[in-house]
């Protein structure tokens, strides 16, 4: 074999572990003895400067916490205590919503096991009506970690029980989950440069025997102030989200989903206002449906909690209002 040959064998090979890196420039005629060797060099230290994408069920945590503002109805207090560096407890109280007649308590305790930026995590709650909620993340090694969690309930075939291992590479990430009734799932998602990452996941479930997936491409401004994020699903559902950074403290985000089975549309605005003692967040969709909460940290260790949501062209409007205590 040639060195003109083998020299497009490696680039070939080269080019497929290293999504979408540009070679470099190298003239044949010019080669030296180390030309091949140091054209490999160059591919992997490209690729070794691609970032990690994240999990794919995170890639719209951003844009969803600008258009989903967190609102609830009613009178709310949650009470947080540490026991030391470790364990710490919390109550939970919602009172006068229609929606939950006579209201709901909830009793949480959270541990915190080992050292590092990893540690074991403990949670479980119980709220009044018997219902228990459990909680366990762990790192199982450098790249892999492991979160499993169980609801149970006192209706029949109610309680739930999954089990998620994620595994996140230098340019890439990815999950598998299982979960009672038979449910598989499975994930991934690579940067392709450094401002466009590609995946999709995918979802099996047994009991019915179906299958659902989708897609996601996300593109990053190199400048951070903006990104851009493209779904599609199996069901025909079309999705693009748009994210501003317009300051440290002020985000914008819109949000467009289409069906093409109903041929339905949907659309939402969101804006963030993040302050040092106080954050706001409203949204309204194309009904004109307003949703807004208010966070403001009255004293260091009691924070004011305002919320309303509603269409005000139909007199349909929801308050709420609450306090969290930290101690």
């Amino acid at each position: 074999m040639g060195l003109l040959q083998a020299l497009r064998k490696y680039q070939v090979l080269a080019t497929s572990s290293a999504t979408s890196v540009p070679l470099p420039d190298v003239n044949p005629d010019d080669l030296g003895t180390n030309s091949l060797v140091e054209a490999v060099e160059a591919i992997e230290k490209a690729r070794k400067a691609l970032p990690n994408p994240g999990l794919y069920e995170n890639i719209l945590g951003e844009v969803k916490s600008v258009l989903m503002p967190g609102t609830f109805e009613g009178f709310r207090f949650d009470l947080q205590r540490g026991l030391g560096q470790r364990f710490a407890v919390n109550h939970a109280l919602l009172l006068g919503s229609p929606m939950i007649p006579g209201g709901v308590y909830q009793f949480g305790a959270t541990c915190v096991l080992g050292d590092g930026a990893d540690p074991i995590l403990l949670r479980g709650n119980v709220s009044h009506d018997g219902s228990v909620d459990a909680r366990w993340h762990t790192k199982l090694s450098d790249n892999l970690k492991m979160r499993a969690q169980a609801q149970l309930k006192n209706e029949a075939h109610a309680s739930q029980a999954m089990v998620d291992f994620d595994y996140v590479g230098d340019d890439f990430s990815a999950n598998f989950k299982v979960a009672n009734g038979l449910l598989l799932g499975a994930s991934y998602l690579q940067s392709i440069t450094r401002e466009l990452a590609v995946g999709g996941e995918g979802y099996y479930y047994g009991k019915h025997r179906k299958t659902i997936a989708s897609y996601v491409a996300k593109y990053n401004d190199p400048t951070g102030k903006w990104c851009g994020i493209g779904t599609y699903g199996s069901q025909g559902t079309y999705q693009l989200h748009y994210l501003r950074r317009v300051s440290d403290r002020v985000r914008l985000a819109t949000e467009l989903v289409y069906n093409h089975g109903s041929g339905e549309a949907q659309s939402t605005f969101g804006v963030e206002v993040d302050l040092r003692q106080t954050r706001f967040v409203s949204s309204m969709d194309q009904t004109f449906k307003l949703a807004t909460s208010l966070e403001c940290k009255v004293l260091p260790q009691l924070m004011l909690l305002l919320s309303a949501e509603g269409t005000p062209a139909n007199d349909d409007l929801k308050f709420g209002y609450g306090f969290q205590f930290y101690m």
